[in-house]
C-alpha cells in the first residue's frame, strides 16, 4: 500500500516535467519534485530487501555495475584538480546517476517478487501519457514562442511541440518512447494514444527524433508488418504538416535549418579538444561546466544555459568525463540492458539513436522512464 502511494505521487510530479525542476546555487544544482518520493520509493525497497537486489543483479547487470564503480574510482583520482565546490556539485551528479541505476536494480527485485506492479506501471503509464498529451497540445496551441524563457537556460523554440519538457529533443525522445510502449505492450487507450503521439513527435520538429523513430521502425518491421504502415503514415502526415502549416520566420520548424548543425559542430569539436587532455580515463563525472571555464567556453562563472554542463551526445559526455575505458564499459552496460527482452532492445536502439545527436540517455527524465518501462518489458 506504501509503495504503490509513493509510486502514483512520484508519476503525478513526474507529470509536470520541468515545471517540477528546482534549482540551486545558480541553477548549478538541480533535482525535481518526482525525486523526493522516489528517494522514499528506493529507501522503502532498501529497507524491505536489503541488498537482495543487488545480489540478484549482479550476474545479467554487471557491466552497469563495473561502470558505476569505475566512474566512482575516476571521480576522487581527480579530486585535487578543482576547488571542494566544482567538486560537491559535479559529485552531486554522478550521485544521481548511481542513483538511478541502483533504483533500477530494486524496482528490477521487486517485480519478480510483487506481480501486482506491472498492473501499477500500466496504470501510471496511462496517467502519465494522457497527461503528457494534454500539456503538449496546450503549450503548442497556446504557448508556442518559449522566448521569454531564455533567461531561465532553455533554448527559444517557436512553434514547436516541446509540452513541460522545454527541449525539442527531449520532448521528441520522450513522445517516440511513449509511442513505442503503447505499440509494443497491450494497454488501454493504445491506438489512439499511438496516433496522438505519432503526431506530438512531428510537431517537434527534431530532426534527430525523426532519424531515430524511423530507424527504429524500421529494425521493427522485421517482426511486424505493422511498423511498415506506420512508416508510410508517419511519412505521410509529415509531409502533409509541412505543406499546411504556416511558414514563420523562425528556423525551428525548417527542418533544412543549418544553424544547430553548426553549434553541434562546435559543440563536439569541443568535447574532442577536452578528451585529448584525457583521452583513456577521462576528467570524471561531471566536471565538464569547469573544464568549460578553463578553455573560455564559458566566459562568466555562471552561466544560465542547461547545455553547459555537459555536450550535445551522451555518449560524448561519457568520453570526456569516463575516457575511452568509460565508454566502453557504458556500451556494455547498455547491452545488460539490452538482453532483457526484445522489446528492451528496440526502446534502447531508439534512444542510444537519439543520444547520437543530444544528450538524452543522462537526462534524470529518461533515465526514470527506462526505470518504468524496462520493468514493463
Amino acid at each position: 500500500m506504501i509503495f504503490s502511494i509513493l509510486f502514483y505521487l512520484t508519476i503525478f510530479l513526474y507529470s509536470f516535467g520541468q515545471l517540477a525542476r528546482i534549482s540551486f546555487y545558480n541553477q548549478l544544482v538541480n533535482f525535481y519534485l518526482y525525486e523526493l518520493p522516489l528517494l522514499f520509493i528506493f529507501i522503502f525497497l532498501l529497507i524491505k530487501y536489503r541488498w537482495q537486489p543487488v545480489l540478484f543483479a549482479w550476474q545479467p547487470f554487471k557491466y552497469l555495475f563495473i561502470f558505476i564503480i569505475y566512474l566512482f574510482l575516476i571521480f576522487f583520482i581527480g579530486w585535487r584538480e578543482f576547488h571542494w565546490q566544482e567538486n560537491l556539485v559535479a559529485g552531486l551528479y554522478l550521485l544521481r546517476l548511481i542513483f538511478y541505476f541502483f533504483l533500477f536494480f530494486f524496482l528490477f527485485y521487486h517485480r519478480r517478487q510483487d506481480k501486482s506492479f506491472s498492473i501499477i506501471i500500466k496504470n501510471s503509464l496511462i496517467f502519465f501519457s494522457l497527461i503528457t498529451v494534454i500539456f503538449s497540445a496546450v503549450q503548442f496551441c497556446l504557448y508556442p514562442q518559449l522566448r521569454n524563457l531564455s533567461y531561465l537556460g532553455w533554448d527559444p523554440h517557436l512553434y514547436r511541440m516541446v509540452g513541460l519538457f522545454f527541449d525539442s529533443s527531449l520532448a521528441g525522445a520522450m513522445y517516440g518512447i511513449l509511442f513505442l510502449s503503447f505499440s509494443l505492450n497491450h494497454l488501454k487507450w493504445q491506438k489512439i494514444l499511438r496516433l496522438l503521439f505519432l503526431i506530438c513527435i512531428i510537431l517537434s520538429f527534431s530532426r534527430a527524433t525523426y532519424l531515430a523513430f524511423f530507424f527504429t521502425l524500421l529494425f521493427l518491421i522485421k517482426q511486424k508488418k505493422f511498423f511498415l504502415r506506420i512508416i508510410i503514415i508517419f511519412s505521410s502526415i509529415l509531409l502533409l504538416f509541412l505543406i499546411i502549416l504556416p511558414k514563420s520566420t523562425s528556423e525551428g520548424i525548417n527542418l533544412l535549418r543549418t544553424s544547430s548543425v553548426k553549434a553541434r559542430i562546435e559543440d563536439y569539436q569541443l568535447a574532442i579538444t577536452i578528451l585529448r587532455k584525457k583521452p583513456i580515463f577521462g576528467i570524471g563525472y561531471n566536471r565538464i561546466r569547469y573544464w568549460k571555464e578553463k578553455l573560455g567556453a564559458i566566459n562568466e562563472v555562471f552561466s544560465p544555459n542547461h547545455a553547459a554542463a555537459s555536450f550535445h551526445s551522451s555518449f560524448l559526455i561519457i568520453s570526456v568525463t569516463g575516457g575511452l575505458v568509460g565508454l566502453i564499459f557504458f556500451i556494455l552496460g547498455l547491452n545488460n540492458l539490452s538482453q532483457i527482452n526484445e522489446k528492451s532492445k528496440v526502446y534502447l536502439l531508439f534512444l542510444v539513436l537519439m543520444s547520437l545527436f543530444d544528450n538524452i540517455l543522462l537526462q534524470p527524465i529518461i533515465l526514470f522512464y527506462l526505470t518504468i518501462i524496462l520493468n514493463l518489458a
